[in-house]
């Protein structure tokens, strides 16, 4: 409970408070090692199931605060959404030297957190399969959107 307790002021203070966590809290729901958080967790390792109820209380929270209800994301964007912000970081690691090439990210990507190895690494899946024009204008288009909500 202290942990949640502490959890929740890191976030209030990094990005205001969060009704969400308040509510998880309230419910008793500290996570895994009590049994249940957003998800319900059973006996094996990876035995976790999307809890209706915190389903539920999301969309009580979003629409006491007035929140636009959330809309369908496709396949592709959830990628690009996923994968776009680390290939521009790769590029940002490169611009300050801290990696002479790109394929030295991708090692890094491939041999240290998994990426999947067929593809390249994520510098060679951008410029490969991707084009790095197309990347660009998708991490424009998403820092506008983000900009936009940000403004509100």
């Amino acid at each position: 409970r202290k942990m949640a307790g502490d959890m929740k002021l890191e976030t209030a203070v990094a990005i205001g408070p969060h009704d969400l966590t308040d509510w998880l809290c309230e419910k008793g729901r500290f996570g895994q090692k009590a049994g249940k958080g957003i998800y319900v967790y059973g006996k094996g390792r990876g035995d976790k199931k999307l809890d209706k109820e915190v389903l539920d209380g999301v969309k009580e929270i979003q629409k006491r605060k007035g929140v636009i209800t959330p809309r369908e994301i496709d396949e592709k964007e959830m990628l690009e959404r996923m994968l776009f912000p680390l290939v521009n970081e790769g590029f940002k690691i490169l611009e300050e030297g801290m990696a002479q090439r790109p394929s030295d990210i991708d090692i890094v990507w491939i041999y240290g957190y998994g990426f999947p190895p067929v593809k390249g690494g994520p510098m060679h899946w951008a410029d490969n399969y991707i084009g790095l024009n197309y990347l660009l204008e998708r991490l424009r288009f998403y820092d506008n959107q983000a900009a936009e909500r940000c403004a509100r």
